[in-house]
């Protein structure tokens, strides 16, 4: 009795101890399941984060590029006014005045003017004095698309088109040719500033943000009371962004935000540095 009594009680201790590392088994492969849990979903949250910033910055690029196009057109249309106005006074043809708020606001209080039915059509370009055909200059016959296919004979208006037209066709290198045209014979044209910052963004659109950098450096030193000034310090912080300059990028954002807190410029500041900030 004894004898068997000794043996149930081994028996026990044996099912006892198979029992523990059984146990222990279970909880480390339940611990396992739950880091497994965690890891997957930090890695989805980590994925939707990325989205998130790609999804922020293609709106950032699609605001940059629609405040482009009303600049643009602002452009346009101060140039054909002053086209009109040079037209109507029956004087020489002039190059196109600065525009200031008080012009803009006296332009939108006044009564609409209509165009001529030419420039309607295109708004492409304000009208130019008519050249005789006997001195007209044909294009040359292998002339790259790229490059003028003329001399420019003309004055300073038309230079100015010529490099905007190609800016705006993505034509950059050419862009940037005429605009140093445009500045090496009339530095000293009221759209000189716009001159300069336009090949700074010609520059950047082919990523040549190294050359970009001094195009819109010189747009804030040289012309510091321009239009153009708040479009070039934030265009200099984008620049030293993609050069991954980050310290100099955020000084010039954070400038933009504190000389012109209410711009379009100081927006687009806001929009960089909230992405820098969510990628540190």
């Amino acid at each position: 009795m004894k004898k068997r009594t000794g043996l149930i009680a081994a028996s026990l201790g044996l099912a006892a101890l198979v029992m523990v590392p059984g146990c222990a088994t279970q909880r480390i492969a339940a611990v396992e399941d739950s880091l497994n849990r965690l890891e997957r979903d930090l890695y989805t949250l980590k994925k939707a984060d990325t989205e998130v910033n790609i999804k922020l910055d293609q709106v950032s690029t699609q605001v940059e590029l629609l405040a482009r196009r009303v600049t643009e057109s602002e452009e346009r249309v101060s140039l054909v006014l002053g086209k009109v106005s040079d037209l109507s006074a029956g004087g020489e043809l002039a190059a196109p005045a600065r525009r200031s708020p008080a012009t803009e606001r006296a332009r939108d209080e006044a009564p609409p003017v209509t165009a001529p039915p030419a420039i309607e059509e295109s708004m492409a370009m304000p009208p130019t004095a008519e050249t005789p055909p006997a001195t007209a200059t044909p294009p040359a016959e292998n002339a790259d698309p790229e490059l003028p296919a003329k001399t420019h004979g003309g004055g300073p208006e038309e230079l100015y088109h010529e490099a905007y037209a190609a800016f705006t066709a993505a034509q950059y290198p050419n862009a940037i040719l005429l605009f140093e045209e445009f500045m090496a014979r009339f530095s000293q044209n009221p759209y000189a500033d716009n001159a300069r910052y336009w090949i700074g963004e010609a520059y950047y659109a082919q990523r040549d943000f190294r050359n970009a950098v001094p195009q819109f450096q010189s747009v804030v030193s040289d012309y510091p009371g321009g239009n153009k000034v708040p479009d070039a310090i934030v265009k200099l912080g984008f620049s030293y962004y993609e050069l991954q300059e980050y310290e100099k990028a955020v000084a010039e954002l954070q400038q933009v935000i504190e000389k012109f807190p209410h711009s379009a410029a100081a927006d687009k500041a806001r929009q960089k540095l909230a992405l820098i900030e969510s990628e540190r």
